[in-house]
């Protein structure tokens, strides 16, 4: 249901941030005569921000109309927003824009309005900057080594299979030294036998 995002997605995505601070802006027009249908006109900016999100990967294809409920829940209390993670986030903005697509003229405009996209791309920039933070975290790492790629051999083998490490788990150094000295013991001993 959910995609990867990267920073540079939300980059994408958070340049349109100014677009909803400026007060002055204006994102839509109510045009009735226009249309008897659709008497809502976005703004060519606006549809940009609509199409970023899609090519973004800030939309899912999800069952959209079932989370309508949840969905109303943030809108009527923004402060859900503040602790939101990205796929609810996703899944917000998937259903506000279905919404105003096939059921709801103008939603999108009261969105605008309450300031629930600004709230959005708010909450975006705290999860993007989280997310630089794990990567320097994560770059800050001492190097390791799969456990997979210390052993061959059936001893060895079996003693990863008794340790039930996944296969992608990692050792320090330290401890990459300790179950090299353990292995080499228990394959001295059983060639001893």
């Amino acid at each position: 249901m959910t995609t990867t995002i990267t920073v540079e997605n939300l980059d994408r995505v958070l340049a349109f941030l100014p677009l909803f601070e400026d007060q002055n802006l204006k994102l839509y027009k109510f045009e009735p005569e226009a249309s008897l249908f659709d008497p809502y006109c976005y703004s060519f900016e606006f549809l940009n921000f609509l199409n970023s999100l899609e090519q973004e990967g800030l939309t899912l294809s999800f069952n959209w109309a079932a989370w309508r409920a949840e969905a109303k829940h943030f809108v009527e209390d923004p402060s859900l927003l503040n602790a939101a993670p990205l796929p609810t986030l996703q899944q917000l903005l998937t259903t506000h824009i279905c919404t105003e697509q096939f059921l709801a003229d103008g939603y999108l405009a009261h969105l605008i309005d309450n300031g629930h996209f600004l709230a959005i791309l708010k909450r975006l920039t705290s999860i993007r900057a989280g997310m630089i933070l794990d990567q320097a975290w994560q770059s800050s790492q001492p190097e390791t080594t799969p456990v997979a790629e210390l052993a061959t051999g059936p001893a060895i083998s079996a003693i990863s299979d008794h340790a039930a490490r996944p296969k992608d788990s990692k050792l320090s150094k330290a401890n990459q030294n300790r179950l090299r000295e353990r292995f080499e013991q228990l394959i001295t001993r059983s060639g001893e036998s």
